[in-house]
């Protein structure tokens, strides 16, 4: 049975948050013209994130951001989506009772400031930075859905000339549910929806990617958009790292295991092909600038498997589905030991982004159980491992869950693993996140689970386990 591992980013990330959701009145690629001095793509910075685009600067996102009086008796908060779009030179939007400024310092560096008075309490006000994280292409306009859908209970996927079967043989029909629709048809039954699903074509992938590195971004993209997470790019150079990586560790599988080396490693030593200790390191050896977020790898040399086998687990599901990524490159090796490894690269978390679960609301054909072949393992159920699926939730702040539940389609309490930043005896889980797996297998039929938050909100969402 394959297994899989997981190293998650030992390094902060401090970079924010940006909707990967153009306006329609963006410019057309075809008669875009990028200014001087500003590189085209994402941006992103601790207090600030923004898409650069023909030129101009556009979906910009602050990060929240606090103030108080000279008495400390109140306080105000700022922060949020600004609408507008500004040239590159210089940055300059209009917030109310504010503004953001800057300008870029080269073609991937960028400074400047922005203030806001949001209340009658105090000024919000904080200096910011941005670099370059990679390239972005614009959605269709709104409305369009995506070329490629995949079926509601998520057991295909079609990639056009890649495929067009998903893993249980069936041809593929129907589309994702619709844009918009906060109660995925009445399968999210609680005051706080996920989501909501989203239908958005992901940007293109660069045009010196493989196939196979093509076919992984295509199923992450799908998964994601099936649970309401913002579509990926695709990284030449995260393309590079990844490749490098999965060459390696298919070369010298056999002195890995005698070594008791981590997959996530590299020792020069062992021969040609050396890129770096850590993964950060061997994405900054490829020439990436961004912020290296995680890594995940796997043995099966087939990126569909690889990508299906990380979403079955807890801690390789996460990156993978969170909307805090932002771009991913992939390697894979068949040459010595198969060999599959996806980097990741993220920004930071956004009070604007959308609850991710999974399955998502209304998910079929959920598989009753989950052997636990991971790497780190979670903490089996009291019998240990087969338990039921695993079942995650992330959003963007600490959840803070009171309460939690698994119930079957007759209301009955499923006694289950229960996994937050807490309780995870691995320390992989974070704070944004939780996960929970049934003691057993799960038998068919509908089950729910219920996330009751000490702000008050209820997530709870219904999915359908087995046939």
């Amino acid at each position: 049975m394959p297994r899989f591992t997981c190293l998650l980013a030992l390094l902060p990330v401090v970079l924010l948050p940006i909707a990967l959701s153009a306006c329609g009145s963006a410019t057309p690629t075809a008669s875009c013209s990028p200014a001087a001095g500003a590189q085209d793509g994402v941006w992103s910075g601790k207090a600030i994130t923004f898409v650069v685009h023909c030129g101009r600067v556009q979906d910009v996102v602050l990060t929240d951001q606090q103030c108080a009086d000279s008495k400390g008796t109140c306080t105000d908060t700022f922060g949020g989506s600004v609408a507008g779009t500004s040239g590159t030179a210089p940055i300059s939007l209009a917030l109310s009772g504010g503004k953001v400024s800057g300008k870029f310092t080269t073609s991937t560096a960028a400074v400047g400031n922005w203030s806001a008075k949001p209340g009658t309490c105090c000024t919000v006000s904080t200096t910011w930075t941005a670099a370059w994280q990679s390239a972005w292409t614009p959605p269709p306009d709104a409305g369009s859905t995506q070329d490629a859908s995949i079926t509601e209970d998520g057991s295909a996927l079609d990639t056009g000339p890649l495929g067009g079967l998903g893993s249980d043989g069936q041809t593929v029909t129907g589309d994702l549910p619709t844009p918009g629709s906060k109660n995925w048809s009445g399968n999210s039954t609680g005051t706080a929806h996920p989501g909501p699903a989203l239908t958005a074509k992901p940007p293109a992938a660069p045009k010196d990617a493989s196939a196979v590195q093509v076919q992984a971004l295509q199923v992450v993209d799908a998964r994601r958009a099936a649970a309401g997470s913002p579509m990926l790019a695709l990284d030449s150079l995260l393309d590079k790292a990844a490749q490098a990586h999965a060459d390696f560790y298919g070369n010298y599988a056999g002195q890995y295991q005698a070594a008791g080396l981590s997959p996530h490693q590299e020792d020069k030593s062992f021969g040609a092909g050396y890129t770096g200790d850590q993964f950060w390191d061997r994405t900054a050896a490829a020439g990436f600038s961004g912020s290296p977020s995680a890594e995940v790898m796997a043995f099966l040399g087939d990126p569909t498997a690889a990508v299906d086998g990380w979403l079955e687990t807890v801690y390789h599901r996460l990156p993978l589905l969170d909307p805090v990524t932002i771009t991913i490159g992939y390697g894979m090796s068949q040459a010595g030991a198969k060999t599959d490894v996806i980097d990741a690269a993220a920004r930071g978390p956004s009070a604007n982004d959308p609850i991710v679960v999974w399955p998502w609301p209304g998910m079929a054909h959920v598989a009753p159980s989950w052997a636990g072949n991971e790497g780190p393992q979670p903490p089996p159920p009291p019998k240990g491992y087969p338990s039921g699926p695993v079942i995650t939730a992330q959003f963007p702040q600490n959840p803070q869950v009171k309460a939690h539940q698994l119930l079957d389609a007759a209301g009955n309490d499923v006694a289950h693993v229960w996994l937050d930043a807490g309780t995870d005896p691995n320390h992989f889980i974070g704070d944004r996140a939780i996960a929970m797996y049934a003691n057993t297998p799960l038998g068919s039929g509908d089950y729910t689970a219920r996330l009751e938050l000490t702000d008050g909100r209820i997530v709870q969402w219904r999915f359908h386990v087995g046939g």
